[in-house]
């Protein structure tokens, strides 16, 4: 959680109260996607989600992913920050900034599709992992990785969906040249699976 900068935002528009309090002007808080303004005033944008936060390649946090922790009707189960003058979802793999010693020591990549496959892989020991947050990568994601490895390994959920997907992400990646592996997990299993199943022997696994 404090490698990946986990963290929480309670419902009760605690941020716009606290970042006001400090100061920090409403139309700022607007353009980076925190604080929006309705019929009753200032209110946070994020509420009642598990925060994961989008680093820069100097560790600034961004943008982020926000999953909802009770589900309700009408209700996205994750909600992205929104383009800003810092931030677009597209042009950014979530743990790349965490990631990049470890692939630069291994000499390549693990992409998965979620926030929690690449925590959960990390906590066995498989630190070389990147998410594109459960959306199409897109070529800039692919231009990002290949400044930082030119082979990656695609390792996403082992349904139709996820086979598809690898199919898909492969062919793109093999457009900009890079050497491209596939693993194929079991039926209905994802990264955040195995990893919980197979533990410290996961690596060996992959």
């Amino acid at each position: 959680l404090k490698t990946y900068k986990v963290g929480y935002a309670p419902q009760g528009n605690i941020l716009w109260k606290e970042l006001s309090s400090n100061g920090y002007a409403q139309e700022l808080l607007q353009e980076v996607n925190l604080i929006s303004f309705g019929q009753y005033g200032p209110f946070d944008i994020f509420q009642g989600r598990i925060m994961f936060p989008f680093l820069d390649n100097q560790g600034n946090v961004v943008g982020y992913t926000g999953r909802i922790l009770q589900i309700r009707d009408g209700v996205a189960k994750y909600s992205n920050t929104k383009d800003t003058p810092l931030f677009n979802k597209g042009s950014f793999l979530f743990g790349l900034y965490q990631a990049r010693q470890a692939i630069g020591q291994s000499g390549f990549a693990y992409l998965v599709e979620g926030q929690f496959d690449v925590m959960s892989l990390a906590a066995v020991g498989v630190t070389n992992a990147v998410a594109s947050s459960g959306t199409a990568l897109t070529e800039a994601q692919v231009k990002l990785l290949s400044k930082y490895t030119r082979e990656v390994v695609l390792n996403y959920d082992g349904d139709v969906a996820g086979q598809k997907a690898c199919r898909k992400t492969a062919a793109m990646m093999l457009r900009f040249g890079l050497e491209v592996k596939c693993i194929l997990l079991p039926s209905g299993k994802d990264p955040d699976d195995i990893a919980k199943e197979k533990g410290a022997e996961t690596a060996i696994f992959l």
